[in-house]
């Protein structure tokens, strides 16, 4: 995994899509929200599908994954 990393900031690609990240549309496409009674998790990933990819700062592929939300209705 070390290697990798060495080797994406040589080819100035990113992965994105992580367990426990804020999650942002602009890079995770959300495949299925799931409810939790932690506010702190409410808009963050629970699960990666699939890691996306960031080249040069444009987004190449989104990462899929499931996310939390909150359960409180207003």
């Amino acid at each position: 995994r070390e290697q990798l990393a060495v080797r994406e900031k040589l080819c100035a690609v990113e992965e994105t899509g992580a367990e426990g990240e804020r999650v942002d549309y602009r890079i995770h496409e959300v495949v299925r929200a799931l409810d939790t009674d932690q506010e702190d998790k409410a808009g963050t990933v629970a699960r990666v599908h699939s890691r996306g990819m960031v080249y040069e700062g444009k987004i190449v592929m989104k990462a899929e994954v499931d996310a939390f939300k909150s359960e409180k209705r207003f």
